[in-house]
């Protein structure tokens, strides 16, 4: 997994602020580009990153089109957040 600094921006669901987004993917070291999806460290809501690299809340289509993905960077976060936990 690889992080990137992102412009602050804050959760249009929940009101988290976060300046960073980091890859679920462990191949991708690329950082984030507009029409990526995002995840909500705070309230797990799909979020896709926008031209200026702040993020808005994804539509319906865009969460049905990519739920298998979505899931995956549900789960690599709660991992994340649980192994944090444990330490």
């Amino acid at each position: 997994m690889s992080t990137h600094d992102t412009p602050l921006c804050t959760c249009p669901a929940c009101g988290k602020r976060f300046n960073a987004a980091t890859n679920a993917e462990p191949w991708v070291a690329a950082p984030p580009m507009p029409g990526d999806l995002s995840i909500c460290v705070g309230c797990e809501r799909v979020l896709v990153f926008t031209t200026d690299g702040t993020r808005r809340r994804a539509t319906p289509a865009e969460e049905q089109e990519h739920a298998t993905l979505i899931d995956f960077a549900r789960n690599a976060l709660r991992t994340i957040k649980q192994e944090r936990r444990e330490t």
